[in-house]
């Protein structure tokens, strides 16, 4: 949320947004998102307003329409989050979904090995919009890293970015769960 070098108007201004977002709660929010919908062969994006709009319970939701293809909509842009509630989810991804979890079990095996601190880092999901070859490879990276640093070693792990890539990786399962059975 904040470095330790933040002066006490920081913390406290960080702590009121975050108590405002799902990033209180979970650990992670959605900044925005684009989804290629290939019926029209355009973007579905999803706005900075949408993410900060979420609640918790709009969480799966909204990851299980990433990993979908979209129904046709009549918007390019969305900032509502019960739009998300409102949709039917098309057809599930499942590799693209099994192999991101599969690098996010990898990823907070790392994090977890190191004393690092992760303060306002973002993790960003990339795969292809158009339904191509099975082996498409998802790109996930750990990106803004202004505030982060390395601690001593042996300081321990960052447990704020445990917490939003474990509460992640729930979600991504549960979907995956919803779509095995």
């Amino acid at each position: 949320m904040y470095d330790d070098d933040a002066d006490d108007e920081k913390r406290q201004r960080m702590l009121f947004l975050s108590q405002k977002y799902t990033s209180y709660e979970t650990g992670l929010r959605i900044c925005g998102m684009k989804i290629f919908d290939p019926a029209t062969k355009s973007y579905i994006e999803f706005t900075r307003e949408f993410g900060r709009s979420l609640k918790s319970y709009h969480l799966l939701p909204s990851f299980e329409y990433f990993f979908s293809t979209p129904h046709p909509i009549e918007t390019t842009s969305v900032s509502d989050p019960n739009y998300i509630l409102q949709q039917h989810v098309g057809k599930l991804k499942k590799h693209v979904l099994r192999k991101v979890v599969l690098k996010l079990t990898e990823l907070i095996g790392v994090i977890r090995s190191c004393s690092v601190r992760l303060y306002s880092a973002s993790l960003l999901i990339v795969y292809e919009g158009e339904d191509l070859e099975e082996d498409d490879r998802p790109i996930m990276k750990l990106i803004d890293f202004a505030h982060s640093h390395f601690e001593e070693e042996g300081a321990g792990s960052d447990e704020g970015a445990i917490l939003g890539l474990n509460n992640l990786l729930e979600i991504l399962q549960q979907i995956k769960n919803l779509t095995d059975e």
